[in-house]
């Protein structure tokens, strides 16, 4: 009774959400290497020739601003020393552009074509809502869910029945039971894993839970008070002069991992809007990106600091929550797992479709 009951279950839990978490699986295996792949075809402006000695980002900065007058917003700048620095451009109508700097030779290398970037935002927008205008973004987070339930029901079953091979009238049927039973078996953790942190992340019920659970209260990010916490300036322009240089160095001394990871360095506009310089720290059990953050006056003083001691449980667990799903914690190793994570997510579901499709003439459990 037990036994039937669950594969009947299992059945029709995979069969609702099969082709759904299919298509959600392949938007994911080519979203994963979006980076490589848009770095790769702006490859002539991305990588540059590494050398000795750097030229300070303040002279970056006052070139680009000779050659373009364009209202920059933020500097990226890469552990890797054959990355050119990232510099990005914000227009009033809120389009984004960025462009790329030679850091040993102070030339701007050019504009980022955004035609591979184009692709990836739709693959995106697909992975999210399957491009529906309404209720794409609760659909997948429901067929993920329904999914999560037929995971846990099959791995239930495949406890029950051990290795066992069921009995199927044809030698196709009994190779597709095999894989879909011992693949699954092996996958099924890990996109369980995965599976919940899209439920959370495309429900905001389930974030609001989240944090009113740690923290007692919604979602909160931003602290808006540090606007406030800003020192008082009698020069309200003051914010034009400041070096970035000098503030990467404060940003070093006060987060000493701050040199070995990307450092963003969002510039200051005005006195209100201070020049704040984010890093990451792996220095954790799970060597997950940790954010930092140095917020500076535009007399260049270091007047607030944030590192992981500052989030609250809620904060920390979206964090991790986040870089779980996406794969972005250690590279090409993780890019590859998740890859294969994701070619898992699209075999198991469309073997079990073929195997409901191919049913033999005797009953079986999976019938």
């Amino acid at each position: 009774m037990f036994q039937t009951y669950f594969h009947k279950l299992h059945k029709w839990l995979g069969l609702i959400s099969g082709l759904f978490v299919f298509f959600l699986s392949f938007t994911g295996s080519l979203y994963v290497f979006q980076d490589p792949i848009e770095d790769y075809f702006n490859r002539e402006i991305v990588f540059v020739k590494a050398q000795d000695k750097k030229v300070p980002v303040d002279s970056i900065l006052h070139r680009f601003q000779q050659e373009y007058e364009k209202p920059l917003n933020q500097v990226f700048i890469f552990p890797n020393p054959k990355r050119a620095y990232m510099l990005e451009v914000i227009y009033q109508s809120g389009l984004r552009t960025k462009f790329y700097a030679n850091p040993y030779t102070g030339e701007i290398l050019g504009e980022r074509s955004f035609k591979i970037a184009s692709i990836f935002s739709l693959i995106l927008k697909a992975h999210r809502s399957f491009l529906l205008p309404k209720g794409g973004v609760i659909l997948s987070g429901l067929m993920t869910g329904i999914f999560c339930l037929s995971l846990i029901t099959g791995l239930v079953i495949n406890w029950n029945r051990g290795s066992r091979i069921e009995k199927a009238s044809r030698k196709f049927s009994k190779k597709i039971i095999r894989f879909h039973s011992r693949v699954g078996f092996l996958g099924s953790i890990f996109l369980l894993i995965m599976g919940l942190s899209g439920v959370y992340l495309a429900f905001t019920g389930v974030q609001n839970f989240a944090f009113n659970l740690l923290d007692g209260s919604g979602p909160h990010f931003k602290d808006p008070s540090l606007v406030m916490k800003v020192p008082a300036s009698e020069d309200r322009y003051s914010y034009m002069h400041l070096s970035v240089d000098v503030c990467l160095e404060e940003a070093e001394k006060a987060f000493p991992y701050h040199s070995s990871s990307l450092r963003m360095v969002r510039l200051a506009k005005d006195t209100e809007h201070p020049l704040i310089i984010t890093g990451f720290n792996r220095n954790n059990p799970l060597g997950l990106l940790v954010r930092e953050r140095a917020y500076f006056s535009d007399k260049g003083m270091l007047y607030h600091k944030e590192d992981a001691s500052s989030l609250t449980s809620g904060q920390s667990l979206h964090a991790v929550i986040s870089q779980i799903h996406t794969g972005a914690m250690y590279g090409w190793p993780s890019m590859i797992f998740y890859f294969i994570l994701s070619l898992l997510g699209m075999l198991i579901p469309l073997s079990g479709i073929l195997l409901f499709f191919s049913k033999p003439k005797k009953s079986t459990p999976y019938s």
